[in-house]
């Protein structure tokens, strides 16, 4: 199996020393987080907060997180940058308020998310044109390239039962768990008012005056802890793979994203399932097709969900929170899938599945 799963899991596990917690999900700045403006923001361009976009602040999500423990430090440098010294406008008075959004900026040494470092990519997956850009859900053109590697988000419920607001608070991509046992390794992250401590002033010659430093969007310390996965580490999922397409509408696999699909997945589906992900960046040229290229489109409802999918024979490569790899079947039981996503349910796992 490759190793690229576990390369990303024990980055995590390096972020962990350094930081005290696996990197958050995405983490979330809003000061008054409102559920379904947040859910929107967090997967796509700062306009899908609507009217409280000036409000929404968006950091960036697990794989960007760990830019520096991947060896990855000119990408880091960028973002950090973009969050120190904000959009390209000489009148910005703060930094960057979206690290999708606004990072892929050229005056960043290039952009942040503008092509893909190769230890992103699984070498049986298609290749992507590095140069990709994404025109949807609220990313106008932006710089937007894709990988093959998504995090575990948990396992949603079959039924469907809640208010949809609180349904997407706790299920759907975009948020954190609102029922605990449900939840996966990772989550959105709304961060504590003590975060804002940080949100300091600082001289930038670049702008030309003072700008609000808004580093401390990363989260650091505000991700998961291992004492949160009750289940234990190794009993629970931390990434698996996607499929990437080559299409400006299709969100799949973009690395900077916190959607459902690009690097989100969660266990409502099994590996590789024949039946279509139902996603927020989904080309609609595709949506008759099967899978794994098929999908619907879903933007305004609680039911998102994509399944972990890849190029290999019956199976995913995944790694668990130990940062162990594992092939795990598409034949797998769907209860034990489920357990396998959840970090705290307390389920019993058979000795092999």
């Amino acid at each position: 199996m490759s190793q690229q799963p576990k390369n990303l899991a024990l980055a995590q596990h390096n972020h962990l020393d350094k930081h005290r917690s696996f990197a958050p999900g995405v983490p979330n700045g809003m000061k008054e987080p409102i559920r379904l403006a947040a859910a929107m923001h967090s997967g796509g361009g700062s306009q899908c907060a609507g009217v409280r976009q000036q409000e929404a602040r968006m950091g960036p999500n697990w794989l960007s997180n760990t830019l520096g423990e991947l060896e990855q430090l000119e990408l880091y440098e960028r973002l950090s940058a973009c969050l120190r010294d904000g959009p390209p406008s000489p009148n910005s008075t703060r930094g960057a308020w979206h690290a999708l959004d606004d990072c892929e900026h050229p005056e960043y040494g290039g952009g942040v998310n503008n092509f893909t470092p190769e230890t992103f990519m699984c070498p049986s997956a298609e290749r992507i044109n590095p140069t990709v850009t994404i025109s949807t859900y609220c990313l106008e053109g932006d710089g937007a390239s894709k990988g093959n590697y998504a995090a575990c988000w948990g396992a949603p419920p079959l039924n469907g039962t809640q208010r949809d607001d609180d349904y997407y608070f706790g299920y759907t991509p975009d948020l954190s768990a609102a029922d605990d046992q449900t939840r996966g390794m990772f989550r959105l992250e709304f961060l504590p008012e003590s975060a804002y401590e940080n949100e300091i002033r600082v001289n930038n010659p670049l702008r030309g005056g003072e700008t609000l430093d808004m580093r401390w969007l990363f989260g650091y310390g505000h991700g998961t802890r291992p004492a949160d996965a009750i289940d234990g580490l190794t009993n629970s999922l931390m990434l698996s793979e996607v499929l990437a397409w080559e299409s400006k509408k299709d969100g799949r696999g973009v690395w900077a994203s916190a959607a459902m699909g690009a690097t989100v997945f969660n266990a409502r589906l099994t590996p590789n399932s024949r039946q279509l992900d139902k996603i927020p960046m989904c080309d609609q040229n595709w949506t008759s097709l099967p899978t794994p290229k098929g999908c619907i489109r879903e933007r305004g409802s609680a039911g998102m969900f994509a399944a972990a999918r890849s190029r290999h024979t019956k199976g995913v490569n995944t790694a668990l929170g130990d940062a162990s790899g594992r092939f795990i079947s598409d034949e797998i039981a769907p209860l034990v899938w489920r357990a396998l996503a959840t970090i705290a349910q307390g389920e019993a796992l058979p000795a092999t599945y």
